[in-house]
């Protein structure tokens, strides 16, 4: 048994301790699905970044980075990292308002059609099914790698441990356990990436030499490698925007994101987060993707681009230090898979079977979350890993799907209940169809006609032929007019006040983000390319 083995052993026995200790305080249905809606800001800023980051930055993205388009995924991050702060001050603390379980439930309350709910319950379950499958193709992956277990005792871990955690504890053990993993590995992520500086001569030193060597200059430029996603850099920075903004569609309203607001205390806490998640998945991302640009300073052999991680961890980083990072990353992928199982469970229960009774309603969550888990790990067994990818097929499709509709039931006068349903119907098939085939295909669409525009404009332009043919219900309206009656509870000038000082230190976070890359990565890599 080696090291690492030990240390991925150990932490799982630890998580499900926490697990089986806070089942202790699930009392009923609000507790189980939405924490007894008194979750601080805390928990949710630790369990959106790290429902957000895992293996995908550890591995997906940090791989990208160290083929050639670091700039891609980092200012893709940076790009997304807005939509917390506009997602929660423009739709989360109204979905909080609307009292409801699940996303699904609000759009269904919202405009008053059951038929509306089933549709966003199928892009939910889609995505969140995609993305379960992802992380625990990662983790495995990951597992297999480092202990040297078999890829499929990795797969059965795995999914037991995110299955008996969920199962037992809910949506408080999903806080409290993402919270702990996200301390974890943002930790020992920042920690590393200072360690493989260092070892390869300093950070300076080896942006400077990568600027100033042609054949590695690429990495960091604002182009990135030609002909890895596109042949001229412009279109390399417009698949870069395009998808910052769709990850910003993802802060707004993914369901793995800001549907940990519905838990919030408070809609003052929902907005406080959303200052904090910010700088947490903005940081990490830059720092982990970057430093998996600095292996280039070491000879790694011919090491997949997706594991220069692990390379580090085995071969860069003190035992100990590698150890914990192993152990890190693997705790980034159980915290996602743990949200994303118990939303598939808690869309199951509640917007499909639509059960009122307390018990029988978490039981039937319970049941439906043990039958997801089996088919992902089938599915998880019997087909090979490809982390990238599928992350942006699950983010692509919610956001074609959502995205508009969200924004348009909160803010739009005309929009319909048929409205709602046309849109997202048309979102989801397009997007769906269209990431699938191309990906499958190795389909390389020119980037104007990417996935991302083509089935947000469907969504746009179904929507709108449907609000043109139909009319606003008395009831859509009455439930639309609900959403802006502020709660008393929100009224205290003493919390208003911590809000707006939190929303006022966003500009700071932002000069603050813009000097951090000067210092940390523009002026050495400029200073490279004029040696």
């Amino acid at each position: 048994m080696n090291v690492y083995l030990i240390g991925v052993l150990t932490s799982f026995v630890v998580y499900l301790i926490v697990a089986f200790v806070v089942n202790k305080f699930v009392k009923g249905a609000d507790d189980y699905f939405v924490a007894g809606r008194n979750a601080p800001t805390g928990l949710i800023v630790g369990s959106m970044v790290a429902s957000l980051l895992s293996t995908g930055v550890f591995l997906g993205d940090s791989g990208e980075a160290y083929n050639g388009i670091w700039i891609a995924v980092a200012g893709c991050a940076a790009i997304s990292a807005g939509g917390y702060i506009v997602g929660a001050m423009f739709f989360s603390r109204f979905l909080r308002r609307a009292d409801v379980y699940t996303v699904p439930s609000f759009f269904e309350k919202r405009f008053c059609s059951h038929a509306v709910g089933i549709m966003t319950v199928i892009a939910v379950v889609v995505a969140m099914a995609v993305y379960l499958l992802s992380v625990t193709q990662g983790g495995a992956t990951l597992m297999s790698n480092v202990t040297g277990l078999d890829y499929n005792i990795c797969v059965l871990l795995a999914v037991l441990l995110f299955t008996i955690m969920v199962i037992s504890a809910g949506s408080k053990g999903v806080l409290i356990t993402d919270t702990i993993m996200f301390g974890l590995f943002t930790t020992i992520g920042v920690i590393s990436v200072i360690i493989v500086s260092v070892k390869g001569g300093g950070w300076w030193n080896i942006i400077e030499d990568i600027a100033a060597n042609p054949e590695t200059s690429y990495l960091l430029s604002w182009s990135g490698k030609l002909g890895y996603l596109y042949d001229t850099g412009l279109e390399n920075v417009i698949w870069f925007l395009s998808y910052g903004v769709c990850w910003a569609g993802v802060a707004f309203c993914g369901p793995w994101q800001c549907s940990r607001n519905i838990m919030a205390k408070s809609e003052h806490t929902v907005i406080r987060s959303a200052v904090w998640v910010v700088i947490g998945c903005f940081g990490v991302n830059y720092l982990v993707e970057l430093g998996a640009v600095f292996m280039h300073a070491f000879d790694i052999g011919d090491t997949e681009a997706t594991q220069v991680w692990l390379w580090a961890a085995g071969n860069v980083l003190p035992t100990v230090i590698g150890v914990v990072l192993v152990t890190g990353i693997i705790a980034a992928a159980i915290s996602s898979a743990t949200t994303f199982l118990s939303l598939i469970g808690a869309s199951i229960s509640n917007d499909i079977f639509r059960i009122k009774d307390s018990k029988k309603n978490v039981l039937v969550s319970r049941i439906s979350m043990l039958v997801i888990a089996a088919i992902v790990l089938v599915v998880a067994i019997t087909n090979p890993p490809n982390i990238w990818w599928i992350m942006q097929i699950g983010a692509t499709v919610v956001i074609c799907a959502m995205l508009p509709v969200a924004i348009a039931s909160v803010w739009s006068k005309k929009i319909t209940k048929a409205g709602a349903f046309a849109g997202m119907c048309a979102g989801f098939t397009v997007s769906f169809l269209m990431k699938v085939i191309t990906t499958s295909q190795g389909i390389t669409v020119p980037i104007y006609l990417d996935v991302y525009f083509v089935g947000t404009l469907a969504n746009l332009l179904a929507m709108m032929i449907a609000n043109r043919l139909t009319k606003v219900t008395p009831e859509e309206k009455a439930q639309r007019e609900a959403l802006f009656i502020v709660p008393e509870s929100e009224k205290d000038p003493v919390e208003i006040e911590k809000t707006r000082k939190a929303l006022k230190s966003s500009i700071w976070i932002g000069v603050g983000i813009f000097a951090f890359c000067l210092v940390t990565w523009i002026i050495p890599y400029y200073m490279g390319l004029n040696a």
